[in-house]
């Protein structure tokens, strides 16, 4: 089906853009596909499709829509806060003999 994407905006962990479909159909984003994106289609989920293989895409009716991706990796929050946490306790130890070895 034929249609037409309007201002695409490619953030670092997002995708949007409005797309008008002549009927319905498949919009592909040439980024690669990984389970962790979720795509939306004027706001409500819907499923993202691995396109070619190795590509992003998701199902879109006829007419004008907003559509767009955002990544959300639970391993990556989790990865995020064992680091932060880890930093934290190596601060405190390092942070302690700073304060004794100025006394």
């Amino acid at each position: 089906t034929k249609g037409s994407i309007v201002s695409p905006v490619y953030g670092r962990e997002e995708i949007a853009a409005r797309v008008t479909m002549v009927g319905r159909g498949i919009v592909v984003f040439s980024e690669n596909w990984y389970p962790a994106w979720k795509a939306f289609v004027d706001g409500k989920r819907a499923p993202v499709i691995r396109a070619y293989g190795v590509m992003r895409a998701l199902a879109v009716p006829a007419g004008e829509h907003e559509v767009g991706m955002i990544y959300d990796s639970w391993l990556f929050k989790i990865g995020l806060w064992l680091t932060l946490l880890t930093a934290s306790l190596l601060a405190v130890p390092a942070l302690l003999f700073r304060e004794r070895a100025a006394r």
